[in-house]
């Protein structure tokens, strides 16, 4: 869980630099970083939603 967040960041990140590198500009890091976070965000999500059915399943017989 915590690689992805990082990844997602990182990749938000150097993503916007890199385009700003491309096009002359100076905001889209910005943009990028907002982009990975949000990602992240939305990971992290993902990740609660499904250890909670988990908690809520009920256990099986073995």
């Amino acid at each position: 869980m915590g690689i992805e967040i990082a990844l997602f960041t990182v990749l938000g990140l150097y993503g916007g630099q890199w385009l700003d590198g491309k096009l002359g500009t100076t905001w889209l890091v910005y943009a990028g970083l907002a982009l990975g976070m949000a990602g992240a965000g939305r990971s992290l999500v993902r990740i609660a939603r499904a250890l909670e059915r988990d908690a809520e399943r009920p256990p099986r017989d073995r």
